[in-house]
């Protein structure tokens, strides 16, 4: 048990590290990896009670996302003439959200490592 505890702290460690460039650099799909994410940890971290918040504060926001894309995409569909205020509503709120989520990962990568951290030699 000992061992095991240990490589899964570690596991978790590399793994947010590892999605915290990952976001940074390819963050143009990182809508779609957010919502893959969330579900990576419900269903493997049996600590899931801590992130059940979490999980579906993101969970909703996925679909407030979509929402706002589809409803501008029609918009600009039947309305041709107004192709410019789509497109600066669509980069605005991108990038918005972009600097948005990357210092709240900035700050989750973090919490998480120390999280972990303390649990280990709490616990073990």
């Amino acid at each position: 048990m000992y061992y095991y505890y240990y490589y899964y702290y570690y596991y978790y460690y590399y793994y947010y590290y590892y999605y915290y460039y990952y976001y940074y650099y390819y963050n143009y799909y990182y809508y779609y990896y957010y919502y893959y994410y969330y579900y990576y940890y419900y269903y493997y971290d049996y600590y899931y009670y801590y992130y059940y918040y979490d999980y579906y504060y993101y969970y909703y926001y996925y679909y407030y996302y979509y929402y706002y894309y589809y409803y501008y995409y029609f918009y600009f569909y039947y309305y041709p003439y107004n192709y410019y205020y789509y497109y600066f509503f669509f980069y605005y709120y991108y990038y918005y959200y972009y600097y948005y989520y990357y210092y709240y990962f900035y700050y989750y990568y973090y919490y998480y490592y120390y999280y972990y951290y303390y649990y280990y030699y709490y616990y073990y």
